[in-house]
């Protein structure tokens, strides 16, 4: 059975997928920087530094969603535990839309 494209896991498997995606290509930018003779210094000041920036980013912000979900598991009260879920959702989905473009 699919799951709704706002459930809690398929925004954190998305978050995740942003992640993995940033961290690959920081790691290719920088093999490829390197083998043109590029120093280490401009290659982590100049040359990749929004990329780290944006992969600092989204790691603290998968972090957060997945902490948030722990959190939830353990609510006794449906009630809050309802609200809640909407509120990581939103959290969620307003991540995905600032990112947009990327997916």
């Amino acid at each position: 059975m699919l799951e709704d494209v706002s459930s809690l896991n398929v925004l954190l498997d998305m978050i995740k997928f942003r992640e993995i995606s940033l961290f690959s290509k920081l790691h290719q930018d920088q093999a490829d920087l390197k083998k043109n003779g590029v120093s280490g210094y401009d290659i982590l000041m100049r040359e990749t530094s929004d990329v780290m920036q944006d992969l600092a980013h989204i790691y603290g912000e998968r972090h957060s969603l997945e902490y948030c979900i722990k959190r939830l598991s353990g609510l006794k009260n449906q009630e809050n535990k309802e609200l809640l879920t909407k509120v990581f959702r939103l959290f969620g989905a307003e991540i995905i839309n600032r990112d947009l473009s990327f997916f």
